[in-house]
Protein backbone atom coordinates (compact mmCIF):
# COMPACT_ATOMS: atom_id res chain seq x y z
CA UNK A 1 0.00 0.00 0.00
CA UNK A 2 1.07 3.32 -0.77
CA UNK A 3 1.48 6.50 0.92
CA UNK A 4 -2.29 7.71 1.95
CA UNK A 5 -2.83 11.29 3.29
CA UNK A 6 -6.34 12.79 4.05
CA UNK A 7 -6.65 16.94 3.93
CA UNK A 8 -7.31 18.02 7.59
CA UNK A 9 -6.93 21.84 6.73
CA UNK A 10 -6.09 24.48 4.22
CA UNK A 11 -4.14 27.32 4.47
CA UNK A 12 -5.94 30.25 3.66
CA UNK A 13 -3.46 32.94 4.89
CA UNK A 14 -0.20 34.25 6.94
CA UNK A 15 -1.36 35.12 10.31
CA UNK A 16 0.94 37.72 12.04
CA UNK A 17 4.76 38.42 11.79
CA UNK A 18 6.12 34.83 13.19
CA UNK A 19 5.56 32.65 10.44
CA UNK A 20 1.69 31.59 11.46
CA UNK A 21 -1.09 30.93 9.38
CA UNK A 22 -4.69 30.84 9.48
CA UNK A 23 -6.23 27.75 8.15
CA UNK A 24 -9.99 26.27 7.37
CA UNK A 25 -10.53 22.74 8.90
CA UNK A 26 -11.99 20.00 6.11
CA UNK A 27 -12.14 17.84 9.42
CA UNK A 28 -15.27 17.26 12.05
CA UNK A 29 -12.90 16.64 14.83
CA UNK A 30 -11.34 20.31 15.17
CA UNK A 31 -9.51 18.56 18.76
CA UNK A 32 -7.55 16.77 15.84
CA UNK A 33 -4.83 19.58 15.94
CA UNK A 34 -2.68 19.59 19.25
CA UNK A 35 0.60 21.13 20.08
CA UNK A 36 3.99 18.67 18.93
CA UNK A 37 1.75 16.97 16.36
CA UNK A 38 3.43 16.45 13.44
CA UNK A 39 2.14 16.99 9.69
CA UNK A 40 2.65 17.11 5.83
CA UNK A 41 1.92 20.36 4.45
CA UNK A 42 1.34 19.82 0.61
CA UNK A 43 2.19 22.51 -2.13
CA UNK A 44 1.73 23.75 -5.16
CA UNK A 45 4.28 21.56 -6.77
CA UNK A 46 3.43 18.36 -5.06
CA UNK A 47 5.64 18.11 -2.72
CA UNK A 48 5.59 17.82 1.18
CA UNK A 49 7.24 19.46 3.76
CA UNK A 50 7.11 17.65 7.38
CA UNK A 51 5.59 20.55 10.14
CA UNK A 52 5.18 20.15 13.69
CA UNK A 53 2.98 22.36 15.86
CA UNK A 54 4.23 24.48 18.40
CA UNK A 55 1.32 26.58 19.39
CA UNK A 56 -2.56 26.39 17.93
CA UNK A 57 -5.41 28.92 18.56
CA UNK A 58 -8.82 29.72 17.38
CA UNK A 59 -9.22 33.19 15.65
CA UNK A 60 -12.45 34.44 13.64
CA UNK A 61 -13.66 31.12 13.11
CA UNK A 62 -10.78 29.32 11.67
CA UNK A 63 -7.08 28.23 13.32
CA UNK A 64 -4.30 29.90 13.47
CA UNK A 65 -1.16 27.58 12.96
CA UNK A 66 2.63 28.31 14.38
CA UNK A 67 5.27 25.74 12.95
CA UNK A 68 8.46 24.60 14.98
CA UNK A 69 11.25 26.36 13.21
CA UNK A 70 9.18 28.07 10.77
Amino acid sequence: MGDEFITLARVLKTQGRNGEVAVELHTDVPGRFRSGMRLFALAEDNSRRELQIEELWPHKGNLVLKFRGV
